[in-house]
């Protein structure tokens, strides 16, 4: 019985597609001051199938640097924003939201699935065609909102390829995982550089 685990291990392991993450920002980035303020997370933009796994990531990792719940735009009361979608956001922007919500800090996620040519698990015989591949970008940025600047800002891109010349069943990432370890990526990030409460 364990020669065939053995084997039914070594098969699944030679017939992955592992990915692979690249940080955009990696030298501009510094770490954040959790010991003050209040902070806010933005409504999560990316793709419906992960935003309320990413959502609850966010906050939970967020929650556990200040040692306190933070705020969150869908549920807390009293905000007068309008609905933000976009990054890089400008000086009126900020002060727009630290008008509405007295928050200290804002924090933006933005994932996006950029290719996404062939499924989870593969059974097609890839000797004619060109190499496949997924792709997610991942977003983070926190702002200062008092001072109306950008404290963080670090993307993250994955991918996972398909070899061209493969007969094997190929099993990969989804989006959505490669999704969620760029995420972990950026989270790993701010920990080695922060400042917790």
């Amino acid at each position: 019985m364990k020669i065939f685990y053995s084997f039914l291990f070594l098969f699944l392991l030679l017939s992955c597609s592992f990915p692979s993450y690249v940080f955009q920002n990696e030298a501009q980035t510094i770490g954040l001051d959790f010991s003050q303020g209040k902070w806010l997370l933005n409504e999560i933009n990316a793709p419906r199938s992960v935003q309320e796994k990413l959502t609850k990531l966010v906050l939970r990792d967020f929650s556990e640097f200040r040692k306190e719940n933070i705020g969150y735009t869908l549920t807390s009361n009293n905000l007068l924003m309008q609905r933000i979608t976009k990054t890089n956001l400008s000086v009126n922007e900020l002060r727009d939201i630290k008008l509405g919500t007295n928050y200290d800090y804002f924090i933006n996620v933005k994932a996006l699935a950029l290719k996404n040519e062939f499924g989870n698990i593969d059974i097609r015989s890839h000797k004619l065609q060109s190499e496949g591949s997924k792709e997610v970008s991942i977003l983070l940025e926190v702002y200062d909102l008092n001072n109306l600047v950008i404290l963080y800002n670090q993307e993250v891109k994955g991918f996972v390829s398909l070899p061209q010349n493969s007969n094997d069943v190929t099993m990969s990432y989804s989006i959505d995982k490669l999704i969620l370890g760029g995420y972990k990526k950026i989270i790993n990030d701010i920990n080695k550089k922060s400042i917790k409460k």
